[in-house]
């Protein structure tokens, strides 16, 4: 959302990772501002983000977390359930 790549933060940091956030987002443009978003629903490749840590060994907790859901249990349900079906 803010114009960070993730993935290329986490090639950096991955071999001192010991929990992960997985979250989605669209990306912010010159005329809206960058917004939370359900998994899947984004434009974050999360999918890579979890296949880099695999590929290093990672072991820690994966945690779904959406800060700006409308509908908290229903959307956190569906990410965990994509999530799950990813590892």
């Amino acid at each position: 959302m803010s114009g960070i790549d993730p993935l290329m933060s986490l090639e950096f940091l991955a071999d001192a990772a010991v929990h992960f956030h997985v979250r989605d987002a669209l990306a912010g443009l010159p005329d809206r501002p960058g917004r939370e978003m359900g998994l899947g629903d984004g434009d974050v490749d999360w999918r890579g983000l979890i296949e880099l840590l695999e590929g290093i060994g990672y072991g820690g907790a994966y945690i779904v977390r959406q800060s700006d859901a409308e509908r908290p249990q229903i959307e956190l349900s569906s990410s965990f359930h994509k999530l799950k079906s990813s590892l």
